[in-house]
């Protein structure tokens, strides 16, 4: 079955420059109705218009949507790795998504305190947290299937080794990976 890796975080968490480092699968582009952050931004597809039928799934996130094309999913051949929204990570898990491909869930716990959360967002108002969203969008980081810390060359090495082992045929681990 192929495999979908979701990179868990809350703003800031580092999901942009952990996927801009993945090598071992094949890097999704979500979609999105809001404006770019910045000229050149290629990390969504910026749509115009949502047409539902064209989306594998979409969540609101405040007034703006998000969500994955039923072509992107398609791209797959053994894993893909995307973006998700932990304050929407639940909802999504308790649908039918989990038919079309094997979800694996990894969680960025790379931000400790609130204050470090403002700064690593640039204090951008419409990406900062309050106490509780952080506390649970943490929460849900530090709930999903695998769990990393450390700084980005780490937790890159260790999402590419994640990636390279669910999408191996199986055998034996090396020392390298369990490393």
């Amino acid at each position: 079955m192929r495999v979908l890796i979701f990179l868990v975080g809350i703003p800031g968490a580092g999901k942009t420059t952990i996927l801009s480092k993945v090598t071992e699968a094949l890097v999704l582009k979500p979609s999105t109705q809001r404006q770019p952050r910045y000229t050149g931004e290629s990390e969504y597809h910026f749509e115009k218009k949502w047409n539902a039928a064209q989306f594998a799934w979409s969540i609101d996130r405040g007034t703006t949507k998000y969500g994955m094309r039923n072509d992107e999913l398609e791209k797959i051949q053994r894993v893909g790795i995307t973006v998700f929204d932990p304050a929407n990570l639940e909802n999504f898990l308790s649908g039918d998504f989990g038919t079309k491909v094997e979800l694996v869930t990894v969680g960025l716990d790379t931000i400790g305190s609130l204050d470090e959360q403002h700064a690593r967002v640039g204090q951008d108002k419409t990406r900062l947290l309050d106490q509780v969203s952080f506390e649970a969008q943490r929460g849900v980081v530090r709930n999903c299937d695998v769990v990393l810390t450390g700084n980005a060359e780490t937790v890159a090495a260790a999402v590419n080794e994640i990636a390279f082992l669910l999408g191996g045929r199986g055998g034996i681990i090396s020392g390298e990976s369990i490393i």
